[in-house]
């Protein structure tokens, strides 16, 4: 690896460092990032090391002095094997004496890297270590060069010790220990090594640790299934090559706890500072009560590609106390969750502990509650990034009592992590909505249990829960997943979904709403029922809107169904489909309601023409009945809708109402939405041009019944691919559909002998378009001029 010159006052001396032949496919080596690695240099293969060039450092190596230069290159273990490191040094032509030089692991000049009766250097597969270069210069009397060969092997020399990269010893835990550094018990490797990571290979180990303090309290010692005391230390399961686990899916070392302790630790209790477990499984006590599995008090505790399963019931993970301000956890599956507990956290950012890319079922924090003496400190938060949530019948993230630096993003945590049984937060804009929680204990001893009260907040899994949860205005989040649900808004609250509904995996309910309050809003959910509707009863609605100001918006209503083939004794109607139903039957209309940008498709109502009504109903995108004052209608997608009967993709309709008759919508605007493909000729139900019989031809627009065709208006819309774009059954006032898209530049036609006229300019309806049909004596159209494209 290049050459170089030592520097004194009498000689020069150059270094060349090589690799041994049979070692230098699984070594790299490179000069260091640091500032000493400009002493380094890499050419044809050969490290060099000049500590004279004086653009570094202008006094070189004198004579007479000990040197220690940290950090001066880098070496890698490329292969796939864990392997030794040492280096050897031809003194035979130089001035130097055996010990003046040697090389040595990150700043630990104690641990020469020799072999012999000194240490020899342990990296695991891909592991690297920083080195560096002791030079005793005061036996240097004459010129020469010194050579330095790099020696590698799997196999540990039985004379040296071995040490990991930062000088500590390496340790191996096995199944089947030989060498003086492999230990047949995980907690031994720990409790007689001084090094900074302990390399657990395959295998099942059964571990306990007895008579350990913990806490520092009076009641100690305690004993524990595993008990982590060394700071710094890494507990690193490896395969059978010795490569670093890094997929939780491939886990192979198992530790196993034997013993709990009295305060519910099922298995590893981490006491110390900055450890790290990675890649291996660890199971509780299986002989406990179910509690906490593995519970940590040191603060800068990481768990990464690592397995946690407690017992059926407990919690995986759980921080307590104070000590604890930073963690990360980070692409492991963790049965049972994580809790976050009473202090840990309290004093520093959330941004200090992170949770990213685990299997969890749950994540909980856990804070002060007045008159619970083990609840005395606030819980800190947390960054929730890209987790997936398993809970079911227990929300996903909650929170409980005083939460340190609060409020904190739950609007965020649901929008970046998945939720496999449901997520669902009620957020008030700045919080999830707080509730009060209590229960019963005896706080002041005197045998009688007193009431205690908290606040919770929490990602639950259940829309219809969040919505009770939700005060007026409130934004109930749903993020993507099944919710198989009957939903009724009563509420003033917006019920959002996460994700476009129309787009990817989006907030799904199996089930219908019911929006009720005035001012709500349904935005971005998907709406897709399993149920196959039946004869009987009221029509079903999927979507149906009876309050003032309402606004559905972004939502995609697809795959509903209906089946009026059989009909049993004693039904008399059949089931009739509305995606989207605006509805009031009341004296006092309902009004302000918008239904913009959704998508209906995919509706299919089966029935046997064959046989006399009921045995068939009607489909319907979007309808809008009875006593209904404004309602705008604008930007929907309408498709793919078919029937046995009749087929609407979006109608203006009466109602009757007791004591005061039928009453019709007013101020429906209908603008900007796209229809196409309703019974089409063709289809599954083979339609026919006839609009008194059914299978009747699909309809884009229609008045129906006894509704008014003066109080709509229908412009700049796209009617492609429907038998017919407009109907009318009012036989007292003129439909306007002018400035309407009918599929082609000619403009609208009619259906054979049914033909219409322009009210205003007399035009006939010839064109090659959708038609307009009018089915009742008197009706009439103004559809001239017509769009000569689509809009």
């Amino acid at each position: 690896m290049g050459s170089g010159a030592f520097t004194s006052v009498s000689a020069n001396r150059s270094i060349s460092v090589e690799v041994a032949g049979d070692s230098s496919a699984l070594l790299g080596m490179q000069p260091s990032s640091g500032p000493n690695g400009a002493y380094a240099s890499l050419e044809g293969g050969t490290l060099g090391i000049d500590f004279s060039n004086s653009e570094f450092d202008a006094s070189g190596v004198g004579s007479d002095s000990v040197y220690q230069f940290d950090d001066v290159f880098q070496i890698t273990n490329n292969g796939t094997q864990t392997i030794y490191v040492w280096a050897s040094v031809d003194f035979s032509d130089v001035g130097f004496e055996p010990g003046d030089v040697y090389f040595y692991p990150d700043g630990n000049e104690d641990k020469k890297l020799r072999n012999d009766t000194d240490e020899v250097l342990g990296l695991g597969v891909g592991q690297a270590a920083s080195i560096g270069v002791y030079v005793d210069s005061t036996a240097v009397t004459d010129g020469g060069t010194l050579s330095v060969t790099i020696n590698a092997t799997v196999d540990k020399p039985e004379s040296s010790g071995a040490v990991d990269p930062v000088g500590g010893d390496f340790a191996i835990v096995t199944t089947n220990p030989t060498e003086s550094n492999e230990y047949g018990s995980l907690q031994s490797a720990i409790d007689n090594v001084s090094g900074s990571t302990i390399h657990v290979e395959p295998g099942t180990y059964e571990e306990i640790a007895e008579n350990r303090d913990a806490y520092g309290t009076t009641n100690s010692p305690y004993s524990f299934g595993l008990f982590v005391d060394v700071d710094g230390l890494t507990i690193l399961g490896v395969d059978e090559s010795g490569d670093p686990i890094t997929d939780s899916d491939d886990v192979q070392a198992t530790i196993v706890s034997q013993t709990s302790s009295p305060f519910g630790t099922n298995g590893p209790f981490v006491a110390a500072d900055g450890v790290t477990i990675h890649g291996v499984e660890l199971r509780a006590n299986p002989e406990a009560s179910p509690n906490k599995n593995v519970e940590v008090s040191g603060d800068n505790f990481t768990l990464r590609h690592s397995v946690v399963v407690p017992n059926d019931g407990g919690g995986g993970v759980y921080f307590n106390d104070s000590g604890v301000q930073s963690f990360s956890l980070e692409n492991n599956l963790i049965e049972g969750g994580v809790t976050v507990n009473n202090g840990a956290g309290n004093d520093s950012s959330a941004s200090n502990r992170v949770l990213q890319n685990n299997t969890l079922s749950e994540v909980g924090f856990q804070g002060a509650i007045d008159h619970i003496e083990w609840l005395n400190k606030a819980a800190g938060g947390a960054t929730l990034e890209d987790n997936e949530f398993t809970a079911d019948d227990t929300p996903p993230v909650w929170g409980i009592g005083t939460l340190h630096d609060a409020p904190w993003p739950w609007a965020t945590w649901i929008e970046a992590n998945s939720f496999e049984n449901g997520g669902v937060l009620a957020w008030t804009g700045s919080d999830a909505r707080a509730t009060t929680s209590e229960f019963e204990y005896d706080y002041d001893g005197d045998e009688s249990a007193e009431t205690v009260t908290y606040p919770t907040r929490e990602i639950g899994t259940q829309i219809s829960e969040q919505l009770d949860r939700a005060a007026t205005d409130d934004t109930v989040l749903v993020a993507p997943g099944s919710y198989e649900e009957t939903l009724t808004v009563d509420e003033r609250v917006t019920l959002e979904g996460v994700t476009d509904p129309t787009d990817g995996d989006p907030a799904t309910v199996d089930g219908t709403v019911s929006v009720q309050a005035d001012g709500a809003t349904v935005r971005k959910v998907r709406f897709a029922p399993s149920t196959v509707f039946q004869p009987g009863g009221i029509d079903p609605s999927v979507l149906l809107v009876t309050g003032d100001d309402v606004t559905v918006e972004a939502n995609l209503l697809e795959g509903i169904r209906a089946d009026n083939t059989t009909v049993p004794d004693g039904i008399d109607t059949p089931a009739t489909i509305n995606a989207i139903h605006v509805f009031d039957a009341s004296e006092s209309p309902v009004g302000g309601v918008v239904v913009q940008d959704n998508t209906v498709r995919d509706i299919v109502n089966d029935g046997d023409v064959s046989k006399e009504w009921p045995h068939y109903g009607g489909a319907s995108a979007i309808k809008v009945q009875g006593t209904v004052d404004g309602v705008d209608i604008f930007g929907n997608t309408v498709e793919d809708v078919y029937s046995a009967g009749w087929t609407w993709g979006i109608v203006s309709t009466h109602t009757t109402t007791d004591g005061y008759g039928s009453v019709s919508p007013k101020s429906v605007a209908v603008e900007g939405n796209s229809i196409r493909r309703l019974n089409t000729a063709g289809s599954q139900f083979s339609p026919t041009t006839d609009p008194t019989s059914a299978p009747y031809p699909g309809s884009a627009f229609g008045v129906d019944g006894n509704a008014d065709a003066d109080l709509v208006s229908v412009t700049n819309n796209n009617f492609v691919q429907v038998p017919i774009g407009a109907v009318t059954k009012d036989p007292d006032h003129t439909l306007d559909v002018t400035q309407n898209w009918w599929g082609d530049d000619t403009g609208p036609g009619t259906l054979v002998g049914n033909p219409v006229e322009d009210a205003s300019t007399g035009a006939v309806a010839n064109g090659a378009g959708s038609a307009v049909s009018v089915q009742v004596e008197g009706g009439s159209f103004r559809f001239d001029p017509w769009s000569s494209s689509s809009i």
